[in-house]
């Protein structure tokens, strides 16, 4: 649900462009969706975790953070209510989980 409205509102906005750069990169407007959300969410992460300070650690276990969230985003419902926060806890979780 969340996806169709956001197609709808950038294509009233930017018309058939946007649809076209989307399918030229290989991408419809569900992978688009998930890449936005999930990239915003990490770096939300990152900053909770001491990004500014450079405390944060991208590498975890051997592999960068967003290996983690491709993963993750496999998994989580992206038609949910609470994306952000279903996103956010997950790679909490995996945080916890690998790093200790």
């Amino acid at each position: 649900m969340m996806v169709l409205c956001l197609r709808n509102e950038l294509s009233n906005v930017y018309g058939n462009v946007l649809s076209e750069k989307v399918s030229a990169c290989g991408m419809d407007w569900l992978e688009l969706y998930k890449q936005y959300v999930g990239k915003n969410v990490l770096n939300l992460f990152r900053q909770h975790h001491g990004h500014k300070a450079e405390t944060c650690t991208k590498i975890w276990n051997g592999r960068e953070d967003n290996d983690h969230l491709v993963e993750i985003l496999r998994m989580v419902d992206l038609n949910g209510c609470s994306v952000h926060d279903s996103l956010y806890q997950s790679l909490k979780a995996r945080y916890i989980l690998v790093l200790g």
